[in-house]
């Protein structure tokens, strides 16, 4: 009895696909310390997308509000390199951020696409960059400085006019401060 009552609570997050999620082994983890594991795997209603029920600790439940955001870590190639390469000897897992303040409890989510451009308290500024040739710009990208990484690129998107490249780009704090109109990218 005692151990079904120290479970944490059960969240549920929507995902496009199962991209190998398995339950019983995919970890829920928060800056690399694992806070959860994925109890189940199934579609949401209508087939629509697949759902993660995550079994989450107690010592971290409290924070989980409507403002939490997961996403998948998977192996990946990008302007930055290989990212994620430790998930090919143990295998995927989920990633979450939320801030250290508790909220109103939340338990359905939907993941986001990929890793957000900066984790929750993070300080700095966001800007939206435009141009007419971003075929040399990929999300992950680091903004550069005088050579060094002040921030990252969001993923581009084409305009519907097809004649600019638009994207977020998150430049952190204390770069953030040299910023002015004048500011080129």
């Amino acid at each position: 009895w005692q151990t079904y009552q120290d479970r944490g609570p059960l969240i549920t997050v929507t995902f496009p696909s199962a991209s190998g999620i398995r339950a019983g082994t995919t970890e829920l983890r928060i800056r690399d310390i694992r806070v959860g594991l994925v109890e189940e795997v199934g579609f949401s209603d209508g087939m629509a997308a697949v759902e993660a029920q995550i079994r989450v600790d107690t010592s971290v439940a409290r924070y989980i509000d409507a403002d939490a955001r997961f996403w998948l870590v998977e192996p990946q190639v990008s302007a930055r390199g290989v990212t994620g390469i430790g998930t090919i000897l143990s295998g995927v897992y989920i990633e979450a951020d939320w801030d250290g303040e508790i909220g109103v409890p939340a338990t359905r989510f939907a993941a986001l696409a990929s890793a957000p451009l900066s984790e929750s308290g993070e300080e700095g500024t966001r800007v939206m960059l435009r141009t007419r040739a971003g075929g040399q710009l990929a999300a992950g990208a680091p903004v550069l400085a005088t050579g060094i990484e002040v921030g990252r690129i969001g993923q581009p998107v084409l305009s519907e006019t097809d004649n600019t490249v638009t994207m977020e780009a998150f430049i952190a704090a204390p770069y953030d401060r040299r910023l002015t109109t004048n500011s080129r990218f």
